[in-house]
Formats: structure tokens, sequence, C-alpha cells
């Protein structure tokens, strides 16, 4: 089925594409494929533990777990991830039986320490086994609970940009750090989003197809109530998840 102008457009091409460039200075999530990773990635290589366990909820996770099943489908690495998002009791006894805990570094992740389930599942795994400096990293805003927890008890901290949304924080910190942990390559990664970046704000081949599907997506918003994707390879099982709650 065809869709020929059966839509309003709302503002032009140019209009929309100012004022994403005004929103470059304000909105950091367009320069985080710019970002230096060099203290990640000399952190990252200190870890010894071989299992990497993710405890964080929605965007704190979604993200790592596209890329990461997809990636491991094709690639062979030393180390896992394993991903706790969810309090239910048999999820996670499940995940448990699938790692060491003397063998596993927990990567703590959440903006503000307010989510409920991702504090819960920290200080239920807290009572199975001691989560410290030494087997543990925090990923949170600068100025937000769980860093000044991190910074009491010498705990590795990496900040979240304040003006990052979680489901937003694929090239963050949020990503990067277990992604390095387990081995990824995330120069290349940064590097192929910088290619994507730059080709957009440019107006080359990106540019027409994000402002075409971004247009339909929103002009068409209250016409066609039911988005639908599919992903006919298993490896991009995860980013169905994640493009539903982006």
């Amino acid at each position: 089925m065809q869709y020929n102008k059966n839509f309003c457009q709302i503002k032009s091409n140019e209009t929309i594409f100012q004022s994403i460039e005004e929103e470059v200075s304000t909105i950091a999530y367009y320069n985080l494929p710019l970002q230096d990773t060099t203290n990640i990635k000399k952190y990252t290589q200190s870890i010894q533990q071989k299992y990497i366990a993710i405890i964080g909820i929605g965007g704190r996770t979604l993200g790592t777990k596209t890329i990461y099943n997809f990636l491991k489908k094709s690639k062979i690495y030393d180390k896992s991830l394993h991903f706790f998002e969810s309090t239910d009791p048999i999820d996670i006894k499940s995940k448990l039986t699938k790692i060491d805990l003397e063998d596993t570094h927990f990567i703590i992740i959440s903006k503000s320490r307010t989510t409920i389930e991702t504090i819960s599942i920290f200080k239920y795994l807290s009572s199975l086994i001691t989560i410290n400096e030494f087997n543990s990293t925090i990923v949170s805003e600068i100025d937000s609970k769980l860093t000044k927890y991190a910074n009491k008890h010498n705990i590795k901290t990496f900040e979240i940009p304040k003006n990052v949304g979680g489901r937003f924080s694929v090239f963050s910190p949020v990503d990067l750090v277990p992604l390095s942990a387990v081995g990824v390559n995330i120069d290349d990664l940064l590097t192929r989003a910088k290619e994507v970046r730059d080709s957009f704000f440019n107006k080359q081949e990106y540019y027409d197809q994000s402002m075409k599907k971004a247009r339909f997506l929103v002009e068409n918003k209250n016409k066609f109530k039911i988005n639908v994707i599919f992903s006919y390879s298993s490896a991009l099982a995860n980013f169905n998840q994640w493009y539903i709650q982006l």
C-alpha cells in the first residue's frame, strides 16, 4: 500500500534541520560519537572477572543488549554480559545459575538512584556477595545519590550526562563501559556512529532517509497508531525491544 500526500506537512525540512542544529549545543547525545574513550578503555582493561553483570532497567540496558547480542553472533569474547533488569525472583534465580558470583564484576546503572527496580536488585545481590570497589562500577549522574554512594565506598564511577535521556544513552558510558569490559571495540562503534552523524549534518546519504522516516512518523501519528517493525534475523531480536522504547 502506498501513501501519497495523505498527511499535512508541519514544517519544511530546512526548518526542522535548523532546529536540530540548534539542539546540538544543548542535547548531548548528538556529540556522543565524538567523545574520547581513553579513560573507559584503560579502566575496563583492568577488570579481571569473567562475568560482567549489568544492574539496570529500560534504557540503561536495552541499547547495550542490542549491540552485544548482535555482535556475539559473529564474534567470540573472553567475557560475557548478563543483564539483571527485573525484580522477578524466577528471572533473577535463572540468571544467577549462569554466573559465578565470585568471578563477577557488577555494573550498576541509574541516573539518579531513584529507580526502585535497579536498587532492589542491587540490594538483593549485595546480600549474596559483597559488592565493593574491587568488583563493581557505578554509572550515574555526577551528583546523584548513587554517585555519592560510590564516592563514599571508593567505587569507580562514570558519568551519565544530564542532557542525555536514558533511552538515548547508547553511546554514553551507560553502554560503552560494559561493552568495553567484555572486549567490544568501542572506538569502531563510535566511528560508525560518527559516520552516520556526519552524513546527516552534511545532508548526505542518511539525511534524506532519516528526515523522510521521521516526518512520516510524526505527521501521521494520529492516523496510523500502530508502528510495526520486523527483524527477521535472530541477531536483531533485542533491537525490536529497544525500538519499542525509542
